[in-house]
């Protein structure tokens, strides 16, 4: 088959083979197509403030879903074997947009020997980011401990305490592009939009081959009648992939049906449907620790000790194992706090000055002492997760969010908030 050329004689790319400067032009040549400019509903994902789309609320907060038990199974799967999901409201709008679709087929309105954008099928959809996470953090677990296991004798861990203090100084290296919290994985290039049930592929096309894009849809004959039904039923285009489709949720369709499904509809289905990522992970926090801990330790360490005829005295000494009952024998709440606040701030905000970092760090452990851990860490996660540069006011951030909880609690709708273990409860258990 023939390559489609840009108007400079160019063809578009096939695959991310080539030079820097050839996949650049090509790239280049791709994005300024007419087709996909001007038009409200085909958006750049890769830009702005739908980068995060799906993956942060309204307070910047990193979140996800909050219950699988919203998602729904598309009848249109590909693979009817292994049927894809989204959000309820998300498969049922897609639903009556494939019924529309197959009608104007029946009715000669639009071509029916099109590959994609006849009969609409759904190849891709919700993947789980706690389960992309486990994968990740697997990985990365093995990378860490080998690393580990290499350190010389006389820095080998010898409790769980010498082994957070370390792997707090060492995350900051690579905190910036390797992120070690769940939190911060959401926000990365590890995840998409494609973990936020909003969203759904209709074709298999290579990610890089904008050849066949160009083919299957911007040159397709129900391109046209695409766009207009996207448009009327609340979804946006994925400029990059034209094949995805994503849920606006602010849109008049989207909305009223995400009322009914799941309680909210427009920006607070942020609130009503997500929880925050740090949720999650802090009811994981200490399993993860204690395995990475295990597969970074030898099962003795040498102590050296200097007798009193000045002679070194080296012995073999068991490295303790811990468990969920006995790691707070070895350090406490506070000291998980630090490790995951700190490995936060590293992760999104390394240039913070110091003063601030340490001051953040403590005012939001005086909440949790003050037996609010819930509020300190929304009031955290705001000011860490902020894409300002210039960092707000404790106090102010403080004030705003007990005002929004409160006013949430008159509502009834406290639980949607609240993004960490309940008042008085601890990282062990109980609270969430």
């Amino acid at each position: 088959m023939a390559a489609i050329i840009n108007n400079e004689g160019i063809p578009y790319s096939r695959s991310n083979a080539g030079t820097s400067q050839s996949l650049f032009n090509k790239k280049l040549g791709y994005k300024q197509l007419p087709a996909l400019n001007g038009r409200r509903n085909i958006v750049d994902f890769n830009y702005g403030e739908f980068i995060f789309y799906g993956r942060m609320n309204m307070l910047n907060i990193p979140v996800v879903l909050r219950d699988p038990r919203n998602l729904m199974r598309f009848k249109r799967s590909i693979d009817p074997t292994t049927p894809l999901s989204a959000l309820s409201f998300v498969v049922r709008v897609f639903n009556e947009m494939a019924l529309e679709f197959d009608k104007a087929m029946a009715s000669t309105q639009i071509s029916s020997n099109q590959k994609y954008l006849s009969n609409l099928k759904v190849y891709r959809a919700y993947e789980s980011p706690w389960l992309k996470y486990q994968e990740y953090k697997s990985a990365y677990f093995r990378q860490l401990s080998k690393k580990f296991h290499q350190l010389p004798q006389e820095q080998k861990f010898r409790d769980m305490k010498q082994f957070l203090n370390y792997l707090t100084q060492y995350l900051k290296g690579p905190a910036t592009t390797v992120p070690f919290t769940y939190s911060s994985f959401i926000k990365s290039r590890f995840c998409s939009v494609m973990s936020t049930g909003l969203a759904l592929e209709i074709a298999d096309i290579d990610y890089s081959n904008d050849q066949e894009k160009i083919r299957h849809f911007i040159h397709s004959d129900n391109w046209a009648y695409y766009l207009n039904a996207c448009n009327s039923y609340g979804f946006m285009i994925d400029k990059q992939y034209p094949f995805r489709l994503v849920a606006d949720i602010n849109s008049t369709v989207m909305k009223n049906l995400a009322r009914a499904q799941v309680r909210g509809g427009g920006y607070s289905l942020f609130d009503t449907a997500y929880v925050g990522a740090v949720k999650i992970y802090l009811q994981n926090i200490l399993q993860d620790l204690i395995e990475l801990y295990n597969l970074s330790t030898d099962e003795y360490y040498v102590e050296t000790t200097m007798c009193p005829n000045g002679i070194l005295k080296r012995r073999l000494k068991r490295t303790p194992r811990y468990t969920m009952r006995t790691i707070f024998e070895a350090i406490d709440v506070s000291d998980i706090l630090v490790f995951y606040m700190t490995t936060r701030i590293n992760e999104q905000k390394p240039q913070m000055d110091i003063y601030d970092r340490q001051n953040l760090i403590k005012d939001c452990l005086s909440l949790y002492h003050e037996g609010d851990l819930s509020l300190g860490l929304m009031v955290f996660e705001t000011i860490v997760s902020s894409t300002l540069d210039k960092m707000g006011s404790f106090a102010y951030y403080k004030e705003y969010l007990r005002e929004l909880l409160a006013e949430a609690e008159r509502r009834g709708t406290l639980e949607d908030l609240v993004i960490g273990p309940a008042p008085h409860a601890t990282l062990a258990g109980g609270g969430y």
